[in-house]
């Protein structure tokens, strides 16, 4: 096994933090644009979302005489979306 010097391990962490930082914000808002796109096709009841920074998104009918159920979910990390694009099978069979 090889040992990095500390200052080669150093750079190659900041490498890592850096690039990860320039690619983490476009994955995350790629993943709840395409996530919210299937939600609002909704048909029956309502989901609202209420994100991380307290944006609320309503999806499925809207107005007062909603029918159906109607669910609330609270956005905790932003990690959830991603995790939502890339494990949750929301491939519709038909």
């Amino acid at each position: 096994m090889t040992v990095l010097p500390s200052s080669l391990r150093s750079y190659a962490t900041s490498a890592r933090q850096y690039a990860t930082s320039l690619t983490w914000a476009p994955l995350v808002q790629l993943s709840r644009t395409t996530i919210l796109a299937i939600f609002f096709n909704i048909a029956v009841g309502q989901l609202k979302i209420i994100d991380v920074d307290g944006r609320v998104t309503i999806c499925g009918q809207l107005g007062t005489s909603v029918k159906g159920p109607q669910t609330e979910l609270r956005v905790h990390k932003e990690t959830f979306w991603v995790r939502m694009l890339l494990f949750a099978d929301m491939v519709r069979t038909l």
